[in-house]
């Protein structure tokens, strides 16, 4: 029988094949990278022995790279995960899967691959075989829950790289539902921001009675993988909800929204929002037929872009009340009394729809906190930057339910943000609640 000649060609971006050279010299691995390639593809079965009578290994020079090697002939792309520490440890909780994964789910779509592998890279590989030192690894719980995340999104973990975790990380990976629903997913990403309150760019808002899903996040950065990895589970999850994207920071990539709006997300950003704001304020209305009707949904993206940064926005900002979809939209100056003046010519109609979006005309409160606020029971004091109990109905309450008035206020706010968030629109706003309640 005559020999198969095809080529079985191996593809590895430039940029990180010199990268592992470098890697090699340090370490003072004498075999080559083909050789060690090889080595992981046999031991991970990805390939055969008879595949490699005739390996080419295709140096790649385009400017988008990625940590792997794609092998167009078997439709597969293997995923290289980051070197570890010298002490075989973790550098980064964020790049050591999950930061990287974007560029490799780029690849597979474009060069139409149907596999991904997750493998250990070369250079730890070659580590853990030859020195017997090396104990094996756990990883720690936001790892873990990268690696499920990306099971989810079908890439199958190697032996190479289960090999180097202890059983306890490996059982905690394997601890989830494949078959995963999207309410169920969608709890595990609240429950895990609550965990990880000062270190999540990204939390969902799942209203069943609307049938409505917002992904709240950022999309610059080390955040965009998270973001974008997380909407992609969510699509292919979803078969019922609306979905809709809102963006916090003002930077986002053309492409990268794109990508949020092929997977079937409508999509809220800065510029959508000016461009709404702008058609409203454009409505040539006659004076006497003027009348501000409620954009809570405008509303409430620019109090969470004005405090996601500052404080969780899952939570009531005046306790830990967190369930997140019973949070109520608390204007400041109440809208009511917004259209009070622009009916008696106070303001303009502009500055009326102005305000009454204004994230600096708002809080997230729960329930009680919202109705305490709203009759004034306690208020937002801008020298001390918390809220109090308001002393001037102190009288109107039993002792018990003063205690209890008080005792349930918690300050979630720090001093050293109050330049960036008390500005002038948001001291009016505070100064108008104030002499409402007669506080002044």
């Amino acid at each position: 029988m005559e020999k198969n000649t095809l080529n079985t060609e191996i593809h590895i971006h430039q940029r990180y094949y010199d990268y592992l050279k470098e890697q090699f010299k340090e370490f003072n691995i004498k075999k080559s990278i083909e050789e060690i390639l090889v080595d992981i593809l046999l031991e991970d079965k990805i390939l055969s022995l008879k595949d490699f009578d005739n390996i080419k290994l295709i140096k790649e020079l385009n400017n988008r790279s990625y940590i792997g090697i794609s092998i167009p002939k078997h439709s597969v792309f293997v995923y290289f995960t980051q070197l570890l520490t010298s002490d075989f440890k973790t550098k980064s909780r964020n790049t050591f899967v999950k930061q990287n994964a974007l560029p490799v789910l780029k690849k597979l779509k474009e060069n139409k691959l149907s596999s991904v592998f997750l493998c250990l890279n070369p250079v730890d590989y070659y580590r853990f075989k030859q020195d017997n030192k090396i104990k094996r690894i756990n990883l720690p719980k936001s790892i873990i829950n990268d690696l499920q995340l990306l099971k989810l999104l079908h890439f199958e973990l190697s032996k190479t790289f289960l090999e180097i975790l202890k059983d306890d990380s490996i059982k905690e990976i394997n601890n989830f539902n494949p078959k995963i629903t999207l309410d169920d997913f969608v709890y595990q990403k609240q429950s895990l921001k609550l965990q990880n309150k000062h270190n999540n760019p990204i939390f969902i808002e799942l209203n069943k009675e609307d049938k409505e899903i917002k992904v709240i996040g950022k999309l610059d950065g080390a955040n965009i993988s998270d973001t974008v990895l997380t909407c992609m589970l969510i699509s292919r999850l979803n078969n019922s909800y609306n979905l809709s994207f809102w963006l916090i920071n003002s930077k986002a990539s053309t492409k990268v929204v794109s990508w949020i709006k092929s997977l079937g997300f409508k999509y809220y950003g800065f510029y959508e929002k000016e461009e709404y704001l702008k058609n409203l304020l454009n409505q040539n209305i006659e004076v006497f037929d003027k009348d501000l009707i409620r954009k809570q949904n405008l509303l409430k993206l620019n109090i969470w872009n004005k405090y996601f940064d500052f404080i969780d926005i899952l939570e009531c900002f005046a306790c830990n009340y967190n369930i997140s979809n019973n949070l109520i939209i608390s204007h400041i100056h109440r809208h009511s009394d917004i259209k009070k003046e622009l009916l008696n010519n106070k303001i303009t109609y502009n500055d009326g729809i102005r305000n009454t979006t204004s994230g600096d005309n708002g809080f997230l409160l729960c329930p009680n906190h919202d109705k305490e606020f709203e009759k004034g029971y306690i208020y937002f004091d801008l020298n001390e930057f918390k809220f109090k109990v308001n002393q001037n109905y102190q009288n109107s309450f039993t002792h018990k339910q003063w205690m209890k008035l008080e005792n349930n206020l918690i300050n979630k706010f720090n001093k050293k943000d109050f330049p960036i968030l008390v500005n002038n629109n948001f001291r009016r706003n505070i100064d108008k609640h104030l002499k409402r309640i007669n506080k002044i």
